[in-house]
């Protein structure tokens, strides 16, 4: 009966533990980019951003625009190399639901990559609602 007892007890923890796990909130945007960079790094371009992406608007909305700028983001990192660092620039809210990040990153080529995040918070947590890139400052830092 006592093994009985502990066998439902076990069981109703773990069915609450997987339910609670998969209906835990996004993470912060601050480490959805750190995650987006580590995977840019160890598995390229493609991975990282359909990471990144996942389960978003964005994705609903212009997947196959972000699918076309894929060539062009691993095109640009076969000439500038591998993401050495990351400088965080600025980070400015709008609100209490959006939030931008600016970002320099320096390339094994020493070159560097500028780029824009702006995350928003929906129903179920944080999401990347637009992010972009460029070689050329003032398409990120236009306000400069």
């Amino acid at each position: 009966m006592i093994l009985t007892s502990m066998r439902y007890i076990l069981i109703i923890c773990l069915v609450l533990t997987v339910c609670s796990c998969s209906q835990a909130e996004p993470p912060s945007p601050e480490k959805q980019m750190d995650s987006f960079f580590d995977t840019l790094k160890k598995e390229g371009p493609r991975v990282a951003v359909d990471h990144l992406i996942e389960g978003t608007l964005l994705k609903q909305q212009k997947g196959m625009q972000i699918e076309a700028i894929i060539p062009q983001f691993e095109a640009a990192l076969k000439i500038y190399g591998g993401v050495d660092r990351i400088e965080r620039v600025d980070e400015k809210k709008f609100g209490e639901s959006f939030v931008r990040y600016r970002l320099i990153t320096y390339h094994t080529s020493d070159a560097p990559m500028f780029w824009q995040f702006i995350f928003f918070r929906g129903k179920t947590g944080w999401q990347v609602y637009i992010f972009s890139f460029n070689d050329q400052f003032g398409a990120v830092f236009n306000d400069a």
